[in-house]
């Protein structure tokens, strides 16, 4: 059985549980709370999870053969109505839960909660680029100021300022080149998809790892003349090219077959 973890709206999953069919199952996370039963064990024999959801079943257990992360945060609307300091505090532990479900199972889970969190999706572009260095993948050139003339603080936060004339702001970061040519890797599992002269194929696959990408899109650019540079990545796509779905629906078959045969076990 594969579980595809998702929001109500995305495109990507409705696309992939068209061609799974019965041998797919989706968590939608705006109910989990509320309509799921979860045990969650923590012990010196390891950690265990077990989804149930009412008249669907078990969602999640030991059997399951592979899970697909699509979230992009955890809603809590019990806490709708309650303070924001305490809207916050409910989210911040959803989300860790969330995570060390997906971190304790023993299948392959795509796009890991916890490093998407801690080194990729909500990453500032600053850490996102370092994760590419360290990972062998070329960057743009990054112009990173801190001060700015009182005449020209657009996009600044000034805090106070000096004798000479100058406001402290927030960082702002210029990437170089702006814009040019696109293009764009897609990863599916341990796997990439395309091609871009210069850019390596194992460097890719690298940063994927780092940032916890298991399927999601690499965006690189390039002016002409010069290299293919990296510039972006997203683990949350919402168009994706039909050669992309099927790339993925043989990752299935490789890591859960039964998936593919239809069997919901």
């Amino acid at each position: 059985m594969m579980l595809v973890i998702r929001h109500l709206v995305d495109p990507v999953a409705d696309a992939l549980a068209a061609a799974l069919g019965p041998g797919l199952r989706s968590l939608y996370i705006e109910g989990w709370l509320a309509s799921c039963s979860i045990t969650h064990t923590v012990g010196l024999d390891g950690v265990a999870t077990r989804i149930e959801q009412g008249d669907a079943g078990v969602l999640l257990d030991g059997s399951t053969g592979i899970v697909l992360n699509r979230i992009a945060y955890v809603p809590t609307p019990a806490f709708h109505a309650a303070r924001a300091v305490d809207r916050d505090y409910a989210g911040v532990e959803a989300m860790a839960v969330f995570w060390s479900c997906l971190e304790g199972l023993c299948c392959p889970v795509l796009n890991s909660a916890a490093a998407l969190r801690m080194a990729g999706q909500a990453q500032s572009a600053l850490g996102g680029a370092a994760q590419a260095v360290c990972a062998g993948v070329n960057t743009r050139t990054l112009r990173m100021t801190t001060r700015a003339a009182l005449d020209d603080c657009a996009g600044f936060s000034p805090f106070g300022g000096g004798p000479s004339g100058v406001a402290v702001g927030a960082p702002g970061l210029r990437w170089l080149p702006e814009d040019g040519e696109r293009g764009e890797l897609w990863i599916v599992g341990d796997q990439v998809l395309g091609a871009l002269e210069g850019v390596a194929t194992d460097a890719v696959r690298n940063l994927a790892g780092r940032i916890g990408l298991g399927f999601g899109v690499l965006g690189f650019v390039r002016a002409r003349p010069g290299p293919w540079l990296w510039a972006s990545f997203d683990a949350l796509p919402l168009d994706v090219p039909a050669a992309v779905i099927e790339a993925l629906v043989a990752f299935v078959a490789r890591h859960a077959p039964a998936t593919i045969q239809g069997d919901p076990t």
